[in-house]
């Protein structure tokens, strides 16, 4: 919920949430901009979209398109045109091992190397999809220092 209170999108904009379920994000987006605009959001997992549906539906918001697509790959059909972009990526997840303690013994060296390597690219494609003017969210739900503050100081410096 915090990528929406940074963002704070005004109303009548595009918004895209690249890795959206369960549709936390979108529906605060949503919200924020009184259910006027445009949100893509989009989700790796198919079989997630369900959920975004059934809490827009709740809600009743009803500017959220709820679409399976690969942040990985870059939607050439969305380069320059989005206001507002949330990349909220998939991640190590070591900012939730006192929910999921069993994370610190499933995560190798080489998980850590393959998750950035998505992360970065799913980042690299965030950006193309803005306006000039346009505004970012990046997170991630771990602690660590490689996928937060040095991928982004990477990608920065490119």
């Amino acid at each position: 919920m915090l990528a929406g209170q940074i963002l704070n999108p005004e109303e009548d904009r595009l918004i895209i949430d690249m890795c959206a379920a369960p549709g936390g994000k979108s529906m605060n987006v949503a919200e924020i901009m009184n259910n006027k605009g445009r949100i893509i959001s989009r989700d790796f997992y198919g079989g997630k979209l369900p959920l975004i549906r059934k809490e827009a539906e709740r809600l009743g918001i009803s500017i959220i398109e709820a679409e399976e697509y690969d942040a990985v790959k870059l939607d050439e059909s969305l380069v320059c045109k989005a206001d507002y972009v949330i990349a909220d990526v998939p991640c190590t997840g070591l900012g939730i091992i006192r929910r999921k303690p069993e994370i610190k013994f499933t995560k190798t060296e080489a998980d850590l190397k393959s998750i950035r390597k998505i992360q970065y690219k799913i980042l690299e494609n965030a950006s193309k999809y803005l306006k000039v003017g346009g505004e970012l969210a990046y997170s991630t739900c771990t602690t660590n220092k490689e996928e937060n503050i040095e991928l982004i100081t990477e990608f920065l410096n490119k």
